[in-house]
C-alpha cells in the first residue's frame, strides 16, 4: 500500500507528542508499520549522544554519520540549506512503512490533526488540510473531540487511517497478509479475499488500457 501520512500539529504543550506515542501503539498492535518523524521546533540543531563514536564522526565534518547494531539504524545527516519536508518524506519512503506521522511542520500541505490548547489557538483550524482536532475546550467544528474524549477520538483515528489504506497500487509485489490485517475488525466475523490478475488479451486482441 502507498505510505499515508499525517500531520499533527500545535503550539508547546498542547499534547501532540502524547498523541502520536498513543496512535503508534495502537496502530502498531493493529499490524501497521509506523515512522514519525519530528519538527525540532525550539531552535537549534537536535541534541546528539555526547561522545559516541557516530557523534565524534559528524562533529569531525562527515555530512552522514550513521551507526548499525543489532537491526537498529542511527542517522545523522547535515544538508546545507536544511531539510524541507519533501525530501524527508522521500527519505522514509525508503523503509517500506504503512504511516508516517508529521510532529510540526504546520504550514506544509498535507492532512493534519490540530491539537488546541485553549481558544487562542482556534485559528489553527484555517490551516491547510485540517481534517480534526483535539482541544482542551470543547469545540462544535467539523471532527472535533474534547482531550477527554480518548476512546472516541482514537476510533476516528484508526477509522481514518484504515479507509486511507483501503486501496493503493503499488510496483512492489503485493504481501497479502498485510493486506488482510489492514481490514481486521473485531466486529467483523470472517473476511474474504480477491486474488486476481490482469488478463493480457480481451476477446483476441491485446489489452493497451486499463481502468479502475
Amino acid at each position: 500500500m502507498a505510505m499515508i501520512i499525517l500531520q499533527v500539529v500545535g503550539y508547546q504543550n498542547s499534547g501532540k507528542t502524547t498523541l502520536i506515542e498513543k496512535c503508534v501503539k495502537e496502530l502498531t498492535k493493529q499490524g501497521y508499520k509506523v515512522g514519525t518523524l519530528k519538527h525540532h521546533g525550539h531552535g537549534g540543531k537536535p541534541a546528539l549522544p555526547k561522545e559516541k563514536d557516530s557523534t565524534r564522526h559528524w562533529e569531525a565534518g562527515a555530512v552522514v554519520s550513521a551507526v548499525e547494531g543489532d537491526g537498529t539504524l542511527l542517522l545523522t545527516a547535515t544538508a546545507k540549506n536544511g531539510w524541507n519536508l519533501s525530501e524527508l518524506i522521500e527519505l522514509y519512503r525508503h523503509f517500506a512503512i504503512d504511516l508516517l506521522l508529521i510532529e510540526g511542520f504546520k504550514h506544509s500541505p498535507y492532512p493534519k490533526i490540530v491539537c488546541l490548547r485553549d481558544e487562542s489557538d482556534v485559528y489553527l483550524l484555517q490551516l491547510p488540510n485540517v481534517v480534526a482536532s483535539i482541544s482542551w475546550m470543547p469545540l462544535k467544528q467539523g471532527n472535533s473531540f474534547f482531550i477527554q474524549e480518548e476512546n472516541k477520538y482514537m476510533q476516528w483515528i484508526m477509522n481514518y487511517v484504515k479507509g486511507k489504506s483501503m486501496f493503493a497500487i503499488v510496483k512492489e509485489p503485493i504481501d497479502v497478509s498485510r493486506v488482510i490485517q489492514a481490514v481486521v475488525d473485531r466486529n467483523a466475523g470472517a473476511i474474504v479475499t480477491f486474488i486476481g490478475t490482469v488478463r493480457e488479451l480481451t476477446n483476441g486482441k491485446k489489452n493497451a488500457v486499463f481502468r479502475i
